[in-house]
């Protein structure tokens, strides 16, 4: 009977240490299937940001090749066409460059930062180290580029990645100019009939006064995180001066 009940426990005592190694091993793989889901969708995510980016390239070049001068284009929204200059140099507008305006969708934003609605800006205010003339005496070689200030990290992350950008740690700028201020001061940021070219300009990737973002140097797409505003934001060089 001794034998028999030790014999009893130990199977007992086996069985039970193999229900374990399998559970653990079912949750381990529920994780990284999660992880791996996660991961994916972020992919997908960011890779909508280049799409959209990407058709506002193109109709902006093919409104410079019809001899629209690119300083005059305007970006205005589709609400406010009626101050548009003309129709003709307006980015939305149908007898313009025609491209459907689209605020970032609500699975790209972090609902917690300073940009829920998914406001894009458009401006001249800035230029990319190393893209196009990369100009410091003048604002000749000012970028038109789009931002998405607020996006999610994971999204922010995988746009890097996507792109080649160094991703760990993701690139930080230290200025309230290169984040929420953006959205704040619209008017002077955003380029529509009201826009006024800045007096300086604005670099990024240039990793100056404690900036760590020399990994944007270059890169005409990436995203950086903003530390005074808190928020992550894509941008996207819409035409290289």
């Amino acid at each position: 009977m001794k034998s028999s009940t030790g014999n009893i426990l130990f199977i007992i005592l086996i069985a039970v240490a193999l229900f374990a190694a399998l559970f653990y091993a079912v949750s381990q793989s529920m994780r990284s299937g999660t992880g791996n889901t996660v991961k994916e969708t972020a992919t997908i995510n960011s890779s909508v940001l280049s799409q959209y980016t990407a058709s506002t390239r193109a109709s902006v070049q093919r409104m410079v090749t019809e001899n629209n001068d690119i300083l005059a284009l305007q970006f205005n929204q589709p609400n406010n066409f009626g101050s548009l200059t003309s129709p003709s140099v307006g980015i939305f507008h149908p007898n313009g460059g025609g491209i459907i305006y689209q605020a970032g969708q609500s699975n790209l934003m972090d609902g917690a930062a300073s940009n829920p609605s998914g406001q894009w800006v458009y401006s001249f205010n800035f230029e990319v180290d190393n893209i196009g003339t990369s100009l410091s005496s003048n604002l000749g070689g000012n970028d038109l580029i789009a931002f998405l200030i607020g996006i999610k990290r994971d999204v922010c992350l995988q746009a890097n990645n996507r792109l080649g950008v160094i991703t760990v740690p993701i690139p930080t700028i230290n200025s309230n100019v290169y984040g929420s201020d953006m959205l704040t001061n619209l008017n002077t940021y955003y380029v529509d009939d009201n826009y006024v070219f800045p007096p300086t300009e604005n670099i990024i990737g240039a990793g100056v006064s404690g900036y760590t973002d020399t990994a944007l140097s270059g890169k005409a797409e990436g995203c950086y995180f903003e530390s005074v505003s808190g928020n992550y934001v894509y941008y996207a060089v819409i035409a290289e001066r």
